[in-house]
């Protein structure tokens, strides 16, 4: 999928319902919160089959890459390839009114 990469928090990582699986990777439905640049985070969730040597990488509290599509927002997937790098930097969340004032 051709789009913007972005990080994204694993909420839940469960069995999926994968159409194909393969021996060398295991099936998974993962609730993400994902934190697109100069946009509102958004929850989403998917089913992708992921490498048995990356599993490890989409626990709760995790942050992995995915790729949101430019064209439509709604549709993202997982960037097996970044699982080669190092995780994603979480967002800086912004500092609330309450903890701003002097």
């Amino acid at each position: 999928m051709d789009g913007t990469p972005a990080p994204a928090r694993v909420e839940r990582a469960a069995r999926g319902s994968c159409i194909a699986c393969f021996k060398s990777s295991g099936c998974f439905e993962l609730t993400l919160s994902v934190h697109p640049p100069r946009q509102a985070a958004f929850t989403t969730t998917l089913d992708v089959n992921i490498p048995n040597q990356w599993t490890s990488r989409v626990q709760p509290a995790s942050w992995v890459t995915v790729v949101v599509d430019r064209e439509d927002p709604s549709k993202v997937g997982l960037d097996l390839d970044a699982f080669e790098l190092q995780p994603p930097t979480p967002p800086v969340e912004p500092a609330s009114a309450a903890s701003a004032a002097p």
